[in-house]
């Protein structure tokens, strides 16, 4: 079974739109990761696949720590919006991946102690999806499993599509003058268009629907880890 991991072992200073990229030290990430991998093994995976982000080159002390798994190390620009910079750098981890097989998403530094490939069946995504009564439905992205790299690769293309579509979209007539006023004065507009806004969770629910992806809802997933934000939250869901 093949798992791959999005990662960022070594985040860069540039600030993210939600805070601080770095509420969390190298060291620490390093062994929530191996953790990661540990909690994975338990469950059966064979090839791990970690995409790492990190702009510096890691120590190699640290790789030498993961070698028990495949380390893709691909160095991106650090966008404010953090899942542009995941769904980029998965779309680049999908050439070194077997083709055909089923495969689940983890982020890197949470562990998990249940299999989604076990719910796909007949589906092409196994994913938590959650709605809100307020405010759009949202993908849970941390934890994920599709039926193979193709359908990966047709979620994240479409979620991307979507990031930056959205903006230029028209639902009333206060969306309407708001185009009308960025073609008008395009000085005084201030989006910005090259790293939307939007989360990757928010675009990959609405992709879902757009892409015509089959998904089985999960209500649990069996995740839990720590938050890299400032207030460093245990997380289980």
């Amino acid at each position: 079974m093949i798992a791959l991991l999005s990662s960022t072992l070594s985040p860069p200073d540039t600030p993210l739109y939600g805070g601080n990229r770095k509420s969390l030290s190298d060291q620490e990430r390093l062994v929530q990761t191996q953790e990661s991998i540990d909690s994975l093994r338990k469950l059966g995976f064979s090839e791990i696949f970690i995409a790492d982000n990190s702009p510096k080159q890691l120590p190699s002390e640290t790789i030498t720590a993961l070698s028990t798994a495949k380390l893709l190390s691909i160095p991106q620009y650090p966008f404010h919006n953090k899942g542009l910079n995941e769904a980029y750098l998965l779309l680049s981890a999908l050439p070194f991946l077997p083709n055909a097989l089923p495969l689940i998403k983890l982020s890197a530094r949470y562990s998990v102690n249940r299999n989604l490939i076990n719910e796909l069946s007949s589906y092409d995504l196994a994913a938590k999806i959650e709605t809100p009564s307020r405010g759009p439905a949202l993908m849970s992205t941390r934890y994920y499993a599709v039926k193979n790299k193709d359908v990966l690769e047709r979620l994240l293309s479409e979620a991307l599509r979507l990031a930056y579509r959205l903006p230029f979209q028209v639902v009333g007539p206060r969306s309407l003058l708001q185009q009308i006023t960025r073609i008008l004065f395009p000085k005084k507009d201030t989006y910005p268009y090259h790293d939307p806004t939007y989360s990757l969770e928010h675009v990959c629910a609405l992709a879902l629907e757009s892409s015509g992806i089959s998904i089985k809802q999960c209500n649990t997933l069996g995740v839990q880890g720590t938050v890299a934000g400032e207030t460093r939250n245990r997380i289980s869901e």
